[in-house]
């Protein structure tokens, strides 16, 4: 459990906010991940498992699925959200979330990712990545969604 998650230097050091002198800001992708996990993540740790292929990482010379999964949900039961990553740089991940004592019936998603891997936003572009929204099926006590390539997601299931 991570109790507080920060980002040191956040303003044109190693930023989530870019300013110029002239007050112009751009929100980076991380910043837009911070804002989209705070606003959406349980109290409560669950269990998540999760079957992807996998790569060969060259930095930790091991295998490293492509889908990262986690799970947690509010203090009241509800809602439910699923935190999940496409680490692949190219390929969508279709993703089916099968749970075991919740019944979904409705989900949403949010999700970042740029266009290349190394898509950000800039002074002059501070729009060209955003916060994205999709519409996950819920297919029986299933939710099923595709992953877009490099993305970074938050599913609420309620």
């Amino acid at each position: 459990m991570v109790p507080i998650g920060g980002f040191a230097q956040t303003v044109n050091v190693l930023p989530l906010i870019i300013a110029s002198d002239s007050g112009e800001t751009a929100l980076t992708p991380q910043y837009l991940v911070f804002k989209m996990y705070g606003a959406n993540t349980g109290s409560t740790a669950l269990k998540a498992v999760v079957n992807s292929p996998s790569y060969l990482s060259q930095e930790f010379n091991e295998y490293i699925p492509f889908v990262d999964l986690s799970a947690t949900i509010a203090e009241d039961g509800k809602p439910l959200y699923l935190h999940a990553v496409n680490r692949h740089e190219s390929e969508m991940a279709d993703l089916r979330v099968s749970f075991r004592g919740f019944k979904p019936r409705k989900a949403s998603q949010l999700y970042v990712a740029g266009r290349p891997v190394d898509d950000g936003n800039t002074l002059d572009e501070p729009d060209n990545v955003g916060i994205e929204e999709a519409s996950p099926k819920v297919d029986k006590s299933e939710v099923v969604l595709a992953l877009k390539p490099h993305s970074v997601n938050v599913i609420t299931v309620g």
